[in-house]
């Protein structure tokens, strides 16, 4: 039979009238919204005058900034093409909220042919939040399938549900076990307490942990790390359990060996329900839900017939309030937000619907439906503070990052990612276009390389991209998902520009060229001390000092035992002051080939800036054996220059001054026997002339004596020294002069012997001037082939610490430049009020 019903008008007109969502019709013609149903002021906060006879305010004035034009232009395709227009966008609420919505319209005519857009929207924005919600339940299942077998069974213990990682240990098809119990991979190890303790914990509500051993349809046994779980329906009533097992036969084999930390995976699932309230006018609490005590922590005789704002959260109060007497005064709102504080001082956040029940316009109760959005709230503020972080990452690294859907072939790339291609935010890329950016000779390798990744391989490459720049750098990672079949699923991506790096290594390596050619060019190497490790990096000048294979692994050992025996210690000494925390800059020698070399190396160490542990050495070395040998030529030769010119000035004070007051001395001699008888005045005069004449020939001769030593030319240098060390007696009265030479003492050479006497003559002369010695004392020594000259005296000494701080103490740097230069060692030895010994040690043989 034909049905003829139809709604009334009345009831239809009510129906529009009530309906939550928004009915509109627009006139093409006169641009304007010539029709809005009442439940655009539960979405927009306007009611529909507001929008439709006030020419300042449109609905299409509320769409989303961002959306507008995109929203117009999809509409306008769609009415060309004669279709209907279907989008989601975002309005701003009168409020200043957010709200998604899902327009439907189509493009059609009224009675008198004009055009006119008649449609409705309604509110997607629960929708929105929710599927956020499902995408990270899904992603979470994913990853627990990926590692865990998973089953579900009935009240009864029949299999309803297993993954595919079940049927791949068990060995079972899904078809054998789905409707069978967990006995067909029962392996007997268990007995029935076993199994009663894991049935009477289920079955109370409770989860189960345990392990069990299975066996396999093929016959081998394996361990399982299980979670049981019951699952409540929305009566809080068990009606399946869930089973999360991790295989562990290995970890159970190998347990006396190796304990690995197991993985837990629980995958519960809870019927989520709103909270329900019913409130008087003046606030008592006339009804709550069992989700609403649940949420809350409280029982029933704990709520009801208390004032709903005991249970408010201090910052929604005034909210509330001003929502009850609107409801009071017939008003209606919108979908708020209103925060609870739990039992537990926490704060419950919800969102929904308060509405009122009337008789006669007098409210009798509000009735509250409201959504726990607490988490949501959480994690979109999470969301929020990662993308901003990911943001400014992307930005201070030059870096942008995608991801795409093969299975839905959605792409999405950040801001940084269209910034390092060139290309306007917000433009679909292409796979084409991404190429087309790429260099021509880099295409073929970015082409292959992409290939490479859908079979599984990495992905981590450098290429060259267009751009303002003649050549920018980039580097490339991706990772892609593959379900079990080995089909992609999820590409994700990590695009950075490394022009700034390239750029930087190329500088650097100019740098260690220039670095190297200069180490060469002054014989100077570097090392650095891994001093934890004791690994020592040394660059490739310190090989050729060394004249060791390029490359040969070296240790702080290794180093020192080439160091010159006589150097150890000098060496470990600077080392230990590096330790503590001071640079050090020393000369040594080294032993190459069984040849001597001297160097010259400096050297600090960094410490830990926590612990103050020293962690690296870094140091220099530079050969400076031709330097070495150069000064002390250079050193020999001013020396030699000295004596020639001591030589020239006591032959020029011996045969020209001293001749010439001998003559004035012999001439006063006779002019005073001539006068001796007639003038007494004048004899007298003379006669002290001739005094004083006498004393300065004398003394020119002891002078010329001193400058240049006949004993070198006349005798040996043990008579040499004693006649030095009788001259200053002479002179000086004060001090008492020792000398004393062994029966072996050789004579050295010339050069030798000249320096050994200036240095005594230099360490005299000091300590007439400036330590008040009552005694001097001279020793010489001859033992294995070497002079041992010892020479000291009882005077006041000094601080030698300020011989090479204060410009003082050159006399004694003299001697030691001395000793060096004819290839000695000196060990000089004083102190304030001690005296001063130095002890001299000569090679015989140099």
């Amino acid at each position: 039979m034909k049905n003829n019903f139809r709604f009334s008008k009345l009831f239809l007109n009510q129906f529009i009238e009530n309906f939550s969502e928004i009915l509109y019709c627009f006139s093409v013609s006169e641009n304007k919204m010539i029709y809005l149903s009442e439940g655009c002021k539960e979405i927009t906060g306007y009611n529909a005058e507001e929008l439709t006879n006030n020419p300042a305010l449109d609905f299409y004035d509320l769409v989303h900034p961002e959306d507008k034009a995109k929203q117009i232009n999809n509409q306008g395709v769609s009415f060309r093409a004669n279709d209907f227009y279907k989008n989601e966008y975002r309005i701003v609420n009168k409020w200043g909220g957010v709200r998604w919505v899902q327009e439907t319209s189509c493009l059609t005519k009224d009675e008198k042919q004009n055009e006119i857009i008649e449609g409705y929207i309604i509110d997607i924005t629960e929708k929105k939040a929710h599927q956020e919600v499902i995408e990270l339940l899904q992603a979470y299942q994913r990853s627990v399938n990926e590692g865990s077998t998973v089953s579900i069974t009935d009240l009864k213990g029949k299999i309803i549900y297993v993954n595919d990682k079940f049927c791949e240990v068990s060995k079972y098809s899904k078809k054998e076990l789905i409707g069978n119990t967990h006995r067909i991979i029962s392996s007997g190890y268990h007995d029935k307490h076993f199994y009663s303790d894991l049935w009477r914990t289920i079955t109370s509500g409770k989860p189960w942990r345990g392990e069990i051993k299975n066996k396999a349809k093929d016959g081998t046994y394996y361990w399982l790390d299980t979670v049981i779980t019951p699952i409540f329906n929305s009566h809080h009533q068990i009606h399946q359990y869930l089973s999360v097992r991790n295989v562990i036969t290995k970890q159970k084999e190998q347990e006396e060996e190796l304990r690995i930390s197991e993985e837990r995976y629980r995958d519960i699932v809870q019927n989520t329900s709103d909270l329900i309230q019913s409130v008087t006018p003046d606030g008592r609490i006339l009804f709550v839900n069992d989700t609403w005590l649940s949420k809350l922590g409280y029982t029933e005789e704990n709520v009801i017939g208390q004032n709903i704002f005991l249970f408010i959260h201090p910052k929604s109060k005034e909210t509330c309030k001003l929502i009850l007497e609107g409801l009071i005064n017939n008003q209606t709102f919108p979908t708020t937000e209103i925060s609870f504080i739990t039992k537990a001082c926490k704060e419950l956040i919800c969102e929904g619907n308060i509405n009122a029940i009337y008789n006669n316009n007098k409210m009798l109760h509000s009735t509250s439906m409201l959504r726990d959005i607490t988490e949501i709230k959480r994690n979109r503020n999470e969301l929020a503070e990662k993308r901003n972080l990911l943001l400014n990452a992307e930005k201070i690294a030059k870096a942008g990052s995608w991801c795409f859907d093969f299975k839905n072939e959605r792409a999405v790339w950040s801001k940084g990612f269209y910034n390092i291609f060139g290309i306007k935010e917000g433009t679909f890329i292409t796979f084409e276009k991404l190429i087309s950016c790429i260099y021509d000779d880099d295409k073929d390798f970015v082409s292959g390389s992409w290939d490479d990744v859908l079979k599984g391989k990495k992905h981590n490459i450098e290429f060259r991209i267009k751009g303002e720049q003649p050549e920018k750098w980039v580097r490339s990672i991706v990772k892609i998902e593959f379900d079990h079949l080995n089909n992609p699923l999820t590409a994700t991506g990590f695009i950075q520009d490394i022009m700034e790096s390239k750029n930087s290594l190329k500088k650097l390596e100019r740098k260690q060229q220039q670095l190297k050619s200069a180490q060469k060019i002054a014989h100077m190497g570097s090392w650095l001390l891994d001093i934890v490790k004791d690994e020592l990096e040394w660059s490739t000048e310190m090989y050729h000092i060394f004249e060791i294979p390029l490359g040969t692994p070296m240790n702080l050992t290794a180093f020192r035992n080439m160091v010159h025996p006589k150097d150890k210690q000098l060496v470990a000494d600077a080392w230990n002051t590096a330790l503590a925390g001071k640079e050090y800059d020393i000369e040594h020698r080294i032993i190459v080939n069984g040849q001597e070399k001297w160097v010259r190396e400096k050297a600090k160490v960094e410490f830990n800036d926590v612990n103050r542990q020293p962690l690296t050495g870094i140091g220099i070395v530079q050969d400076i054996t031709k330097l070495k040998l150069l000064e002390k030529t250079l050193f020999n030769s001013i020396i030699e220059t000295e004596e020639k010119e001591r030589e020239r000035i006591s032959a020029e004070l011996h045969d020209g001054v001293c001749q010439q007051l001998s003559g004035a001395v012999m001439l006063l001699k006779i002019g005073i026997k001539s006068l001796e008888a007639k003038d007494e005045k004048g004899f007298t005069l003379l006669k002290d002339c001739g005094e004083i004449l006498h004393d300065s020939v004398n003394t020119i001769r002891n002078v010329s004596h001193q400058l240049t030593p006949k004993s070198f030319k006349e005798e040996s240098l043990v008579e040499a020294l004693r006649n030095l060390l009788l001259e200053f007696s002479r002179t000086d009265k004060s001090t008492q002069y020792t000398f004393h030479s062994a029966d072996n003492v050789k004579e050295p050479e010339s050069h030798i012997a000249i320096n050994i006497y200036r240095v005594v003559q230099e360490f005299v002369n000091n300590s007439q001037k400036h330590s008040e010695a009552k005694k001097i004392e001279l020793n010489l020594f001859f033992e294995d082939a070497t002079f041992l000259i010892a020479i000291k005296d009882n005077g006041k000494g000094f601080d030698i610490s300020r011989t090479n701080t204060t410009g003082g103490g050159i006399g004694i740097l003299n001697m030691i430049k001395r000793i060096e230069s004819i290839g000695g060692k000196h060990k000089l030895e004083t102190a304030v009020s001690k005296g001063v010994t130095l002890t001299i040690r000569i090679p015989y043989s140099i």
